[in-house]
């Protein structure tokens, strides 16, 4: 394992207007499934928080899982 991507790393990677998007994406997209992992808490935090957001930046319960079905 070379990374360990959690809930600020996935939360940051999903929204475009995130401060720390560049990165996370970047970090994101540059992982391969034997090099990086996360755990199940985790995926249940970020579909927590982007099907709990308020507003606009709320996601589906679909978008959710189907950027969680990449990780």
């Amino acid at each position: 394992m070379k990374a360990f991507l959690d809930t600020s790393v996935l939360v940051a990677t999903f929204y475009g207007e995130h401060q720390h998007h560049e990165p996370s994406f970047a970090l994101f997209v540059r992982q391969k499934k034997p090099t990086a992992c996360t755990a199940a808490h985790c995926l249940a935090e970020v579909y927590a928080v982007l099907t709990g957001m308020a507003g606009k930046d709320r996601a589906s319960p679909d978008e959710a899982l189907l950027f969680l079905s990449d990780v």
